[in-house]
């Protein structure tokens, strides 16, 4: 164990977690400051951003409830599916709009996802 932990010591580090309690999760959905992670703001706004891209490409083939359980890729291949699809991303983007413009969901461009899905023509 002790050769273990020798070998380990310089390139594991104990991980990136972020602990925020309900009240600040709270301040953070009210657009209050939070107190500072540790890392410069164009780091955390990155991670955030790289993390925000990976679940939104993961969703894309996840059954979503909205489009009658059917994945949104899914969902866009048919007329009926592509008027939910346009509901389920303006729900998404609304959402995302509530956040204050320094927040980096405030700030996400899902248009990415209408290209992704055929339904960047339906966009209003």
């Amino acid at each position: 164990m002790v050769m273990l932990e020798a070998a380990l010591a310089g390139p594991v580090r104990a991980p990136l977690t972020e602990r925020a309690d309900l009240g600040q999760m709270m301040a953070r959905q009210k657009g209050e400051a939070l107190p500072p992670s540790g890392v410069s703001p164009e780091e955390e706004r990155a991670v955030i951003l790289q993390t925000l891209d990976g679940h939104c490409r993961r969703t894309l083939d996840d059954r979503i409830p909205m489009l009658g359980n059917r994945t949104p890729r899914a969902a866009a291949r048919t007329a009926k599916g592509r008027e939910k699809v346009v509901e389920w991303l303006k729900m998404l983007e609304n959402r995302s709009a509530r956040h204050c413009a320094d927040d980096p969901m405030g700030g996400y461009d899902f248009g990415w996802m209408w290209r992704e899905l055929g339904v960047e023509g339906l966009r209003r």
